[in-house]
């Protein structure tokens, strides 16, 4: 058995990413693979940690309510119990006014057990620079597994990305 986890940004308000005072929405996917001839498990728990400028907004749509919201001055941990093997996870994030434009925050999603096939997909890592609006025109790229300099399996079939304009 095999667990996964990464996740995306979207929706941000203003723009779609995270910038002072701003709501981002972020997309947490999490996925189980295995034998079809063995009893899979459902994963422990999925866990999402937020850096210490953003706090938990609120779940949206049809995603189950968190287990538990752990408030520390490093960040809102968001952990949902047993959450289904295959899922999408949606909620809001808040980033604090006092960020500062250019600085690095780094969001993580582990997914537990630990112990599976393949540990290096287990948790996910996703740093980015808070925006701001300087010059809204910009392009990104993401994919599940993707390393943090960018490199993807050859064997990723899904691109997601992020294009954003505006005109002033």
């Amino acid at each position: 058995t095999d667990f996964s986890t990464y996740f995306n940004l979207s929706n941000g308000n203003p723009g779609p990413g995270a910038v002072p005072g701003g709501t981002i929405t972020i997309n947490v996917y999490n996925s189980r693979y295995g034998s079809a001839c063995s009893a899979l498990p459902n994963p422990t728990s999925l866990k999402v940690a937020l850096p210490p400028l953003m706090s938990f907004g609120n779940v949206i749509g049809s995603t189950p309510a968190p287990s538990s919201i752990i408030s520390a001055a490093s960040g809102d941990t968001i952990v949902w119990n047993s959450p289904a093997p295959n899922g999408l996870h949606q909620f809001t994030a808040i980033t604090a006014t006092n960020a500062v434009i250019g600085n690095q925050y780094c969001i993580k999603s582990i997914i537990l057990p630990l112990s599976d096939g393949n540990m290096s997909n287990n948790v996910f890592n996703f740093c980015r620079n808070y925006g701001g609006p300087f010059d809204p025109n910009d392009k990104a790229s993401e994919a599940p597994g993707m390393a943090a300099n960018g490199d993807i399996l050859p064997s990723t079939a899904d691109l997601i990305y992020t294009i954003r304009f505006q005109n002033l």
